[in-house]
C-alpha cells in the first residue's frame, strides 16, 4: 500500500493518520518501525514470539501491546508502558480499547488497529494537545505495528510519545496555559483525538469533509 495521509478534527490543530509511512523522524517511532520491519519475512506481519522487550529497552515506557480477537472486534491491552499510563492517568492493561475509550473514540481507535492487523501495514496517528475537565492532554504521536502468531495477526504493538514537560501544566486553567501549547477547550474523552473520522474514512484516500496529503 502506497503510504497516504488524512487530517482531521480542528483545521487550526488537525488530527493526522498516515498509512504505512514511508519514513518517520520521530525517533522512538522510528526505531521500532526499523525493528519491525528486520523482523519481518516479505508481505507478511512478523512473528511475536521474535519480539524481545531487551531489543526496545530505550523505549519501553512508550510500548503498548494489544491482543486481538480471532475476528479483529476486540483488542485487549496486555501491555501499556508507565510513559503511557502516565499520560491517559489510568491503568490500562486488561481492558479492551472499547472499555478504556468509551463512545466514538473507543470505535475509531479499534477501527485503526482493526485496519493494521486486516492491511498488515503500519499506521501513524498523531494529534493535537487538548484539555478535559481542566485537565491537559499534550500532543501525542503514536505508531501501530501488525504482528503474528504463525498465520495469524493477533497483536498490535504501538509506541505512543508526547512531550512529558508539558505535564507540569496539566492541571491548570486553560487561560494559564503556556502559549506554546496549542490546547484546545474540550467537553469530554471521546473528544480527545478531536472528532476522529469513521473506519470508511480510514479505508479511502479522500474523505468528503477531510483534505488528504500527498505523500510526505
Amino acid at each position: 500500500m502506497a503510504e497516504s495521509t488524512l487530517f482531521f478534527g480542528n483545521p487550526e490543530h488537525p488530527s493526522r493518520v498516515v498509512l504505512d509511512p514511508d519514513a518517520i523522524e520521530q525517533p522512538a517511532l522510528a526505531a521500532l518501525l526499523a525493528y519491525w520491519r528486520s523482523k519481518r519475512v516479505e508481505d507478511a506481519a512478523p512473528q511475536y514470539c521474535n519480539f524481545s522487550p531487551r531489543d526496545m529497552a530505550k523505549h519501553l515506557g512508550s510500548v503498548v501491546v494489544a491482543d486481538a480477537n480471532a475476528d479483529w472486534t476486540e483488542f485487549r491491552y496486555r501491555v501499556v508502558g508507565s510513559y503511557v499510563n502516565r499520560y491517559l492517568l489510568s491503568e490500562a492493561p486488561g481492558k479492551t480499547v472499547r472499555e478504556e475509550f468509551p463512545g466514538e473514540l473507543g470505535e475509531f481507535l479499534t477501527s485503526l488497529n482493526q485496519q493494521v492487523c486486516r492491511d498488515t501495514i503500519p499506521i501513524r496517528l498523531t494529534g493535537p494537545a487538548v484539555i478535559v475537565d481542566d485537565i491537559l492532554f499534550p500532543d501525542y504521536d503514536t505508531l501501530y505495528l501488525p504482528w503474528a502468531t504463525g498465520a495469524v495477526v493477533d497483536k498490535v504493538v504501538s509506541i505512543f510519545v508526547f512531550d512529558s514537560s508539558s505535564l507540569a501544566a496539566r492541571s491548570v486553567q486553560s487561560a494559564s496555559l503556556p502559549t506554546s501549547i496549542p490546547a484546545l477547550k474540550l467537553a469530554s474523552t471521546d473528544e480527545l483525538f478531536s472528532s476522529p473520522p469513521t473506519k470508511g474514512d480510514l479505508r479511502t484516500s479522500g474523505a468528503a469533509s477531510d483534505k488528504v496529503g500527498s505523500k510526505r
